[in-house]
């Protein structure tokens, strides 16, 4: 039944409007010079969607009368929301030179040249337009856009408040102002902003976007995603937030976060996040293929994602094609030199290439980056041994260890080595708690075998508790 009124008031409102332009019509025969009439045409056959229609209209009213500011207004109007800023600019200068002091003139000129990047412009206007109308929340809130937009924090925080003083149900004065809030470190004002545009507006699919990836930035993940999928279930076609929860999902959920991840990428061809975090998942699941093909649709929207170059270097390393993964690494590291984790690939892909000396160089660079990233140590230690600098490697090892006491394989690894130094006893107790550790590891027999020959050559044929 709702709809049905809903469609009757419109086709009644454009009965109303049809009926009003046949009375301008009729004035227009009776008075062919009526300006006026002609520009009420020219309004109304806007409000219908008759855009040249209209323009005509106004056009004709400025011939008769070429001092109406109100026409070349609104001819101006209709340009700019047509994408023609030139002329809308024109139009306007025309409307205010002709004295047309109006605060609605004004605030459109300002949005002009918002549009066009001019925010000093813009924010001249809109002060002359406050100037005329004091009380306008608009050209307040406006003029805080203009000055966000330059990240004038301090007057633009002023320009909203303001806005809000005047009108308290301003739901998009209270979403910027969080903005501005954030941008200042103040999370909690910010949520608080976001929770009243709510409360105004509880159809605001962005203020949900916005709360939701301040909830996840902060690790609240259920708020998160409960605010995703409200911004969903506004717009079932809203790809960011497809996008942001597959974020947060694919941390416990991987079919989930692929699923959402499609869903994103199936509404915006252009996500390129999304393409590059379905393709790690591809990869997580070893379909290296797959993965490669979504990085690859990734660079070819972001050619220096640095991400996706990681990403397919991986799968590349993966799937045996060793030289080509060092081609990515090393150009995923021109463009972030701050990720620990691509100089630690590139060095164990090094290794397996048996190019010491640069797996070497890379573990270091890993290191400095992040000196608590114990598998850098692990494997910084296992280069150092094949290299004969087995101190090095041991010291190694052991601050591995000290970062992850209970790593198993660290463990067997330094046990190794201890049994090629002689060193049985220390060999003997690696062995025996990564055995402890993991019970189940696939070299458990070559565990036991190494196990057995040092309790040999210690002379102890106990069986330490591992039988």
């Amino acid at each position: 039944m709702d709809d049905i009124v809903r469609m009757a008031n419109l086709h009644l409102k454009q009965s109303d409007l049809e009926q009003k332009i046949k009375d301008c019509d009729q004035a227009i025969a009776k008075k062919p010079n009526d300006f006026n009439a002609y520009n009420l045409r020219g309004l109304l056959r806007n409000e219908l969607g008759d855009v040249n229609g209209a323009i005509n209209d106004f056009n004709q009213a400025i011939t008769i009368n070429n001092q109406m500011s109100v026409a070349f207004y609104n001819r101006g109007y209709i340009y700019d929301n047509q994408g023609d800023a030139d002329s809308a600019l024109k139009d306007y200068n025309t409307a205010i030179d002709l004295d047309l002091k109006e605060d609605f003139v004004y605030i459109e000129r300002g949005n002009l040249y918002y549009g066009l990047q001019d925010f000093s412009k813009a924010i001249n206007d809109y002060s002359i337009a406050i100037e005329i109308n004091p009380n306008s929340a608009y050209a307040v809130y406006f003029r805080g856009m203009a000055f966000l937009a330059v990240e004038d924090y301090e007057h633009s925080l002023n320009d909203f408040s303001q806005a809000l003083i005047i009108d308290q149900q301003f739901a998009v004065a209270y979403f910027n102002r969080a903005i501005v809030y954030l941008a200042i470190y103040k999370v909690d004002l910010a949520l608080a902003d976001l929770d009243q545009a709510i409360d105004n507006d509880p159809y605001y699919k962005d203020v949900y976007l916005l709360r939701g990836s301040i909830f996840q930035i902060n690790n609240r993940i259920d708020e998160a995603i409960a605010d995703y999928n409200k911004a969903i279930e506004i717009d079932p076609d809203f790809s960011e937030a497809y996008y942001r929860r597959g974020c947060c999902v694919s941390a416990f959920d991987l079919s989930a976060g692929f699923d959402d991840f499609t869903k994103t990428i199936a509404l915006d061809s252009n996500a390129f996040d999304a393409y590059i975090n379905r393709g790690y998942i591809f990869y997580t699941n070893k379909k290296y293929y797959e993965a490669i093909d979504d990085c690859n649709q990734a660079l070819a929207l972001d050619p220096q994602n640095a991400y996706a170059l990681f990403t397919r270097a991986l799968c590349f390393n993966n799937i045996d094609r060793k030289e080509e993964a060092v081609t990515d690494y090393i150009h995923s590291i021109s463009l972030d030199p701050l990720n620990p984790k691509v100089y630690h690939a590139l060095g164990s892909t090094y290794t397996d290439l048996n190019n010491l000396p640069e797996a070497l160089n890379n573990f270091n660079k890993a290191i400095t980056v992040d000196p608590n990233m114990a598998i850098a140590y692990r494997e910084r230690a296992f280069v150092f041994n094949l290299l004969g600098n087995k101190d090095e490697a041991i010291k190694d090892y052991q601050q591995a260890l000290i970062l992850n006491p209970d790593d198993w394989f660290t463990l067997s690894m330094r046990g190794s080595l201890y049994y090629q130094l002689e060193k049985y006893a220390l060999a003997l107790a690696d062995f025996n708690k990564a055995l402890a550790l993991n019970p189940d590891s696939a070299g458990i027999a070559a565990f036991y075998d190494v196990k057995s020959k040092i309790q040999k050559l210690l002379g102890d044929a106990k069986d330490n508790n591992l039988d």
